[in-house]
């Protein structure tokens, strides 16, 4: 199975390796990714803690299924914008958003 969590490298040492007990893929996969913060990132829709080791899977913003999103993790928020709404089945600009959302990183 293809590990599809990424990994980490240390910038001091040069040392890449894989993050640890990654979830099992969801199927389809989740659109949500978002950049990092400290110690968190957002991949697949799954929430990776460093400090800890943990994996949290997170809701999707409200509103449908949305492709194409891009965020950032801030603190204990997920902020998400833009996207592509899949109900109008991809067709057309009109699937397009400028929504945005703030979602909170659920607490373990």
């Amino acid at each position: 199975m293809r590990d599809w969590s990424g990994g980490r490298l240390d910038p001091v040492t040069g040392e890449f390796a894989a993050l640890p007990n990654p979830p099992v893929p969801q199927v389809p996969p989740s659109p949500l990714e978002a950049a990092g913060s400290g110690t968190r990132l957002v991949t697949q829709g799954e929430l990776y803690d460093d400090s800890t080791g943990s994996w949290t899977t997170l809701d999707l913003p409200p509103g449908g299924k949305w492709i194409e999103m891009a965020g950032v993790v801030l603190d204990d928020r997920i902020v998400v914008a833009g996207g592509y709404d899949e109900a109008d089945g991809y067709r057309s600009a009109a699937g397009l958003t400028s929504a945005a959302w703030r979602l909170a990183i659920p607490r373990s």
